[in-house]
């Protein structure tokens, strides 16, 4: 028995990336959203359920186990008061991936956490 909870970044069910394109190994790994179910069902995942990590995890009910002393080495998020910045990869350090500097991830990708029962 046991539970898993993965928070990964996932290509959208309507995207592929282009072959005619190089893509930078990190994003040629993601998983495809549509296909994350079926892979944790084939290796004895239940109740398998995936939920966008923009939105609030209410309606998911997470059964409590005995508290652990799982935040030994978290890490804290910090963001910079009223600055938004764009993150960008590769595009503008390396020719090959130029084509990604004017892409819209959030169109491409999504990041989200898989939730499942042993």
């Amino acid at each position: 028995g046991g539970r898993m909870a993965i928070s990964t970044t996932t290509i959208l069910p309507s995207k592929a990336l282009d072959s005619n394109l190089e893509w930078p190994v990190c994003m040629r790994m993601f998983e495809h959203l549509d296909e994350i179910v079926s892979i944790c069902d084939e290796i004895g995942f239940k109740n398998v359920r995936i939920v966008d990590a923009e939105s609030p995890l209410e309606g998911l009910e997470i059964p409590e186990e005995e508290e652990e002393d799982d935040h030994i080495g978290a890490t804290e998020a910090t963001e910079q008061k009223g600055q938004k910045k764009r993150f960008k990869i590769h595009g503008r350090y390396s020719k090959e991936f130029e084509h990604l500097e004017d892409m819209d991830m959030d169109a491409l990708c999504k990041v989200v956490t898989v939730y499942g029962e042993k």
